[in-house]
């Protein structure tokens, strides 16, 4: 099995396209203080992940990075589906 040498560069332009898209959405009021707060550092961990895999593309920054995404998404759901409320 050979990876793609660009697969860590590929895993962290995503994960910043995807935050550059989800941290605005306290400007556009839907989400508060609080969400925002949580949602951001999410977010940073998130990135953190995703950067530490872009150095070293090994499996457990892969995992950890897999995991991070698992965490991500339902966490950032759950506050916009609170903020709703």
């Amino acid at each position: 099995d050979e990876i793609d040498e660009k697969l860590g560069w590929y895993s962290l332009m995503y994960t910043v396209l995807l935050c550059l898209i989800i941290l605005p959405l306290h400007s556009f009021g839907l989400t508060n203080y609080f969400g925002f707060l949580c949602i951001g550092l999410v977010t940073i961990y998130y990135v953190y992940t995703a950067f530490n895999f872009n150095k070293s593309m090994e499996r457990p920054t892969a995992l950890k990075l897999m995991f991070a995404s698992f965490i991500y998404l339902p966490v950032v759901f759950g506050v916009l589906a609170i903020s709703a409320l």
